[in-house]
């Protein structure tokens, strides 16, 4: 647009006018008037109005997250996961995210107090505050007063006296180290979706080299103290304050010394779901004292240590992927030890699961193709997936709502990868990553605990659209009957009218055979209205009236004082409505109080 001098606003890359500095940076829309805008004009600020031909931007740094090979081309539209405007602005609300390993109390979403402060982080051309942090103003500018990234009050203070005896308690009541190898050599893989077997089994040989000593016949509870401290600090401490640079760092930040008791929880766990897949009468269950002698006594006695080391764990005031593990195996161990499947107990505990699921973030995982935290990632979507099929499994067995929906997480497929591959470095994962076919299913024919949760997570999220139909309310509140006579049986009325006017005056201004098609499927519809329903008399009634009416425009030729074929006389018909003479004969539809009963008055 030119001004009245003749000059021109400068124009952008793509074409369009450049907008002065103060409309550009206010985000308004600018006339493009030069010298100065009409806005500027208006405000009384012409000294501000520039134009500037390549305008400075400040562009945010945003890590580069490509999407995951796993691609869900064969899955229907309502199974995709929900997609955001713009991505790239919100891929620091994604599980994995800088952000969300600052913040450990919890994964904060787009509609979050701090979002709009990371949506718009540094386009503003300044940096904004960490919203994990609160500051003070100071003579020097803003001070640091208080950082929710550390766990307050756990981490700078002693164990207190009373939760290093429970960890004796725990510690003291672990089998031997041969009972537990053993337990660990026959744990039931199969099914198993969330464990990393060869992490596991690093775990379980770093806990007895570093604690082995002290857990000897007969152990020493002043020993028995002193590691019992150590994995109180440990895990009262922040897991993940650095995110790890490689799989051998994120091993070592739980492993040795820095043993935590969620690990021990899951060992625990473990030992107590191997040995409900052990017979009675086995020699390893035969060999223990009297209250583990059978696999239920075992199972349930490794119950009580893993809620000890979940009690341990909730002073801590963060949540980590190993809370969530710990979670996940109590939760199926005491899935087999309550005799109830729907105690209220085990709803509880699963309730407590599917929160620290959503506050790690975890439904909202995306692809990550860094090989440092490549195997991370991985493990998370499968982690996720498992408590996802037990939303569904448990939503099916109790009737109760879900509590953990595809409409709100990304259901990322995990990649068709063995345990071993996942641990693979470059350039052998790019070549493992290769060999899979463009959905991400291997071609080997070889079956791993990631093409369990792939099939588990494509049937579940057909599994949940069918729970949504059968778990809602709105068909329930109301029978089939009152919906066909409040709603149904008027409109077809109306229908039946227009149809008998149109065959009358010959004049159909309806498309005749799709209303009658669909007047033929509602009086199949009728036909469901139960004895027992208040209105069943009436969807009878309303039956033969309007089969007769279909017959008589089928059967045009018929003699009108005679009933159609197939119309027994047994059908309460109104006498006028067998006068076709009369032009008034269908006034009596017109004459219906469809709000009161009876509904009917045809005298």
């Amino acid at each position: 647009m030119s001004s009245a001098d003749g000059l021109d606003a400068p124009k952008r890359r793509n074409g369009k006018q450049q907008a002065c500095e103060p409309c550009r940076k206010s985000k308004l829309r600018c006339d493009h008037l030069t010298p100065i805008c009409g806005r500027c004009t208006r405000r009384n600020v012409p000294s501000q109005c520039k134009y500037l031909a390549s305008p400075v931007k400040k562009r945010p740094t945003r890590p580069s997250i490509s999407p995951c090979p796993a691609s869900f081309n064969h899955i229907p539209k309502t199974n995709l996961p929900l997609h955001l405007q713009d991505s790239d602005g919100y891929e620091i609300f994604a599980a994995g995210s800088s952000y969300v390993e600052k913040c450990p109390n919890g994964f904060l979403g787009p509609t979050s107090y701090s979002a709009i402060f990371l949506e718009h982080q540094g386009k503003l051309g300044i940096e904004l505050l960490d919203p994990c942090k609160s500051f003070h103003k100071g003579s020097n500018g803003p001070q640091l007063c208080h950082d929710i990234s550390v766990p307050h009050n756990v981490s700078n203070h002693t164990p207190i006296a009373a939760a290093i005896r429970l960890g004796v308690d725990i510690l003291n009541a672990i089998p031997s180290q041969k009972i537990c190898e053993q337990l660990l050599d026959r744990y039931p893989v199969l099914g198993d979706v969330v464990s990393h077997a060869p992490t596991i089994r690093f775990a379980h040989q770093s806990f007895w080299s570093t604690y082995g000593s002290a857990l000897k016949e007969p152990r020493d509870p002043a020993m028995l103290s002193v590691v019992s401290e150590e994995l109180c600090r440990n895990a009262w401490s922040l897991l993940g304050a650095n995110p790890p640079k490689g799989r051998q760092e994120w091993v070592s930040s739980f492993t040795g010394h820095c043993f935590r008791w969620e690990i021990v929880g899951v060992l625990l766990a473990m030992f107590g779901l191997s040995a409900m897949s052990l017979s009675d009468w086995d020699l390893l269950l035969t060999s223990q004292d009297e209250n583990r002698s059978d696999r239920r006594k075992f199972a349930c006695s490794m119950r009580d240590l893993v809620e000890a080391c979940l009690l341990l764990c909730d002073h801590a005031d963060n949540v980590s992927d190993l809370a969530v593990y710990l979670l996940n195996f109590s939760t199926s161990l005491q899935t087999y030890c309550e005799t109830g499947k729907t105690s209220y107990l085990l709803w509880k505990s699963y309730g407590s699961l599917v929160s620290a699921t959503t506050a790690l973030g975890l439904h909202r995982v995306v692809g990550d193709n860094n090989p440092a935290t490549f195997m991370q990632s991985e493990l998370r979507k499968r982690q996720f997936i498992g408590v996802f099929v037990r939303d569904k499994t448990v939503s099916t067995l109790t009737g109760r709502p879900l509590l953990l929906g595809r409409r709100y997480s990304t259901c990322q497929l995990p990649l068709d990868l063995s345990d071993e591959q996942l641990m693979a470095e470059e350039p052998e994962l790019s070549r493992i990553r290769d060999q899979l076919d463009n959905n991400g299913w291997n071609t080997s024919g070889e079956v791993y605990a990631s093409i369990w949760a792939r099939a588990l997570l494509l049937i579940n999220l057909i599994r949940e659209e069918v729970l949504e139909i059968s778990l809602d309310v709105t068909g329930l509140l109301t029978s089939n009957g009152f919906i066909f006579t409040m709603y149904g049986v008027p409109s077809a009325g109306v229908l039946c009218i227009e149809l008998l006017k149109g065959s009358k005056q010959a004049q159909v201004v309806l498309p005749r055979s799709e209303v009658i098609q669909k007047l033929s499927i509602f009086i199949s519809c009728l036909e469901w209205a139960r004895p027992t329903d208040e209105t069943y008399t009436l969807c009878g009634h309303m039956q033969k009236v309007i089969s007769h009416i279909l017959d008589r425009i089928l059967t045009a030729s018929a003699d009108s004082d005679a009933l159609p074929a197939g119309v027994t006389n047994d059908m309460d018909i109104p006498p006028n409505l067998a006068t076709e003479d009369d032009p008034d004969w269908l006034d009596w539809l017109n004459n219906i109080d469809w709000t009161k009963g009876p509904w009917v008055d045809v005298g």
